[in-house]
């Protein structure tokens, strides 16, 4: 999958549908705690970013998969906190808190 990856083009469309398809992946690694998974997912949100590299939602995504390696680190936590603060989106909060474990803040956003 990846060397299919590696030259292509890719419209706006189908980098979101590679987005979701991290997503998809991320449940199956969670269910399988497969690294080849964590790692596909790595390889993904890489081609995403250099894509776009201001997207909330692939760092968000990114994160989320240096969490389940234990690797966030500060600099990875500041730029969570600020796309929180300065973000309107309510998903964006909440993906933002989730990653934070601020359990009082996503169950206050989940009740909106």
């Amino acid at each position: 999958m990846q060397k299919s990856f590696e030259d292509m083009k890719l419209s706006d469309g189908e980098y979101f549908l590679m987005n979701m398809q991290v997503l998809e992946i991320l449940k199956a690694y969670d269910i399988t705690k497969n690294d080849n998974l964590l790692q596909y997912t790595k390889f993904l949100t890489n081609l995403l970013l250099n894509h776009n590299q201001n997207s909330s939602i692939y760092y968000i995504n990114y994160c989320q998969i240096l969490k389940r390696e234990n690797k966030l680190t500060g600099e990875n936590i500041d730029k969570i906190i600020d796309i929180r603060n300065n973000c309107d989106a309510l998903e964006i909060k909440l993906g933002c808190n989730l990653l934070l474990d601020n359990k009082t803040e996503v169950n206050s956003l989940l009740k909106k």
